[in-house]
């Protein structure tokens, strides 16, 4: 078997491995290096000329002549989309039409602007099938295709980063038992992979060790590069216990670096909550750590405070065997973060893993007539053959002439009974299109209350738990970038920055939602409220502490949450959507309780403007009209008094697709 390539095309580094297959089916790692794309593989949109450019280099410099090779490649984790999904047990390409019909809804980006696939990763206690959504924008694909075919390298497989390391995972830690956690801090993204027997899940956090250096940058005054290459060279976490260092500069490293993995620790915190409590995992027992971010000194003693769990640095080449042109002491110090390339040379030579191939389908039919080219000189070689003994049986044709016709009279008739059949054949294919044009209404009609709830729930979530105050203009913004990002923001789209922002925290939880309007009880000084007050000072879906902008936690915390009593189909206010009327549904009220924004209180008018926040994210919401006549606030007690702790509203939210509750077609 000749030897192949493997290219990990992340944010900010190139790496590429050298892998000579063996006849047992074992693999050589026999070259590594890995670039760095600096800033320009962090901001570059089309990274085809830098990525083009870094692999020229790489194979010049290693006298590597790369035409004709095959490779196996992956895109980073921040231009991966990954999703997972629970499907009915159907069989054969009945799981692919519901998977599709669930992408198209889960997928950010039209289906036929993407390059998609699923796995079956297993079989959920409930029976329905946990299955992995991978896909990559077709401009991702096209730019890392056109840098290795311009180079004469043959791609064979295009996977995403999170796919490859569970491969690099399952091939070398087989033997681990329980639910362990491989903790990837790249650039960028930081993935948060949860392993467990052959269970996988998969959470990206959309920062990384980049973060590290942009925060030092701004607050040094120095540009990117030179704070690159001092995080590099003096950057640590710095713990509880340890003295400020005495340099200015490494003072604000290590102090920012501190931050940034502190809001690391609580988003990793929040998804291990929610993978036990909506995906029914266990708690890790053990952490590995991966990715470059993780090389920053006093990572793992700071993550092993923190989760109190056993901490070690992942080894992907564990059972992989090292050629001796590499060199083992220096792959020992940074293998942790070359997991990528060993979960694609794994793809070569092992069976049973996670297959994902995002290659465009045309070149993957090349790649198979590739692989096919030497049938296809057989079967020319044979093609010869047959016409050469043509050339010699000329001679007895005319004596057979006679015969062939009655022959082909015999194959007329032969043609005229398949003709039948294909009549008959279209016409069973019509009603078996009816019957699946049924069966697909059904299946719609069984995920769209998911769906809407799901929808609902994303909108809630960009409100809680906290807000931004601005000032000149007077509104609340959604909490969802840093107060420099939306201050940038407000100057570009008014000319102007806004005269003050600060942040308040908020929760906020579902009274009621149905298709008729529900009443308000305006609530008095002091007193508990309505329904779902539980007394005390306890409020539902707050997390405690100050909210912190940027760091909205996994679905969850807050919004749905509601107290005893609210939620769906609950007794304070509205009516629950119990029956199922015959007329389609295209407007529904929803119900809500917010806590009343009193500290700090710099006008009379927040609640009603957290109200018209709501308004606005509904109306921007793909399920909902953008109309403001038709998803708009209602009614709502919005002036009480600052002792008392919640106020009730209510808005009207018309769906664009309306909710068709019974068909008789499908009886």
């Amino acid at each position: 078997m000749k030897p192949f390539l493997a290219i990990d095309a992340g944010a900010s580094n190139l790496k590429v491995a050298l892998f000579e297959p063996q006849e047992n089916g074992t693999l050589i790692l026999a070259h590594y290096e890995v670039v760095s794309l600096e800033l320009r593989g962090l901001e570059e949109t089309d990274r085809t000329d830098l990525l083009k450019e870094k692999l020229q280099e790489l194979f010049d410099r290693n006298e590597i002549r790369p035409k004709g090779m095959q490779a196996n490649i992956c895109a980073p984790s921040f231009q991966c989309f990954t999703k997972f999904l629970r499907t009915p047990a159907v069989e054969g390409s009945k799981v692919g039409q519901i998977v599709q019909y669930e992408a198209a809804s889960q997928v950010p980006f039209p289906l036929d602007e993407m390059e998609w696939g699923y796995e079956i990763m297993g079989t959920a206690d409930t029976g329905e099938l946990d299955v992995m959504l991978m896909a990559l924008k077709e401009e991702v694909v096209e730019s890392l295709t056109t840098a290795c075919n311009d180079l004469g390298i043959i791609l064979s497989v295009m996977d995403g980063a999170p796919a490859a390391l569970r491969n690099a995972y399952m091939h070398n830690y087989a033997e681990v038992q329980g639910c362990s956690m491989l903790l990837d801090i790249g650039s960028k993204t930081t993935n948060v992979i949860f392993i467990e027997g052959d269970g996988f899940f998969i959470r990206s956090v959309n920062f990384g060790a980049n973060s590290i250096t942009q925060e030092f940058a701004k607050e040094s005054g120095l540009d990117w590069a030179q704070a690159e290459e001092y995080k590099k060279a003096y950057g640590y976490v710095h713990m509880t216990n340890m003295e400020e260092p005495a340099d200015a500069y490494q003072a604000i490293l290590v102090r920012t670096a501190r931050n940034v993995m502190t809001r690391l620790h609580q988003q990793v915190s929040q998804t291990i909550q929610y993978y036990r409590s909506q995906q029914g995992g266990q708690t890790p027992q053990q952490i590995y750590l991966a990715g470059g971010g993780s090389s920053l000194h006093y990572t793992a003693e700071f993550f092993m405070e923190k989760f109190n769990l056993p901490i070690e640095f992942f080894n992907p080449f564990r059972n992989i065997e090292v050629g001796q042109g590499v060199d083992k002491q220096t792959l020992s110090t940074n293998a942790h973060w070359l997991g990528e390339l060993s979960g694609l040379g794994l793809r070569m030579t092992t069976v049973g893993l996670t297959e994902f191939n995002l290659l465009p389908k045309h070149e993957r039919i090349s790649l198979q007539i590739e692989k096919r080219s030497l049938y296809v000189v057989a079967a020319v070689f044979c093609v010869g053959l047959v016409f050469f003994a043509q050339a010699i049986m000329n001679i007895k044709i005319a004596s057979t002439q006679s015969a062939a016709a009655e022959e082909i009279k015999g194959e007329f008739s032969q043609v005229a009974s398949l003709a039948g059949q294909i009549s008959d054949g279209t016409i069973r294919l019509g009603k078996a299109k009816e019957s699946s044009a049924k069966m697909e209404r059904a299946l719609e009609s069984r995920y769209y209350w998911i769906n809407l709830i799901n929808g609902i729930q994303g909108v809630l979530s960009k409100v809680e738990p906290g807000v931004y105050i601005v000032t000149q203009p007077n509104e609340l913004a959604a909490i969802t970038n840093r107060v420099d990002e939306l201050i940038a923001q407000y100057e570009v789209n008014n000319g102007a920055k806004p005269g003050n922002v600060t942040n308040v925290q908020t929760a906020i939880w579902i009274q009621s939602l149905g298709p008729n309007m529900p009443t308000i009880t305006v609530a008095g000084s002091g007193g508990s409220g309505g329904s779902g007050m539980g007394g005390g000072n306890a409020e539902p879906g707050m997390g405690g502490g100050n909210a912190e902008p940027g760091m909205g936690g996994p679905p969850p915390g807050g919004g749905m949450g509601g107290p005893p009593g609210g939620g769906m189909g609950g007794s304070s206010g509205g009516q629950a959507l119990s029956t199922a009327p015959l007329e389609p549904i295209d407007t529904i009220y929803l119900k809500l309780r917010a806590k009343n924004i009193v500290n700090p209180k710099p006008r009379e008018t927040l609640n009603r403007e957290y109200s018209q926040l709501l308004e606005k994210l509904f109306r921007e919401h793909e399920m909902f009209s953008n109309s403001e006549t038709d998803t708009k606030v209602t009614s709502g007690g919005f002036n009480v008094d600052s002792d008392v702790k919640w106020f009730d509203f209510v808005l009207q939210l018309k769906l664009t697709s309306p909710i068709i509750m019974k068909d008789p077609e499908l009886n």
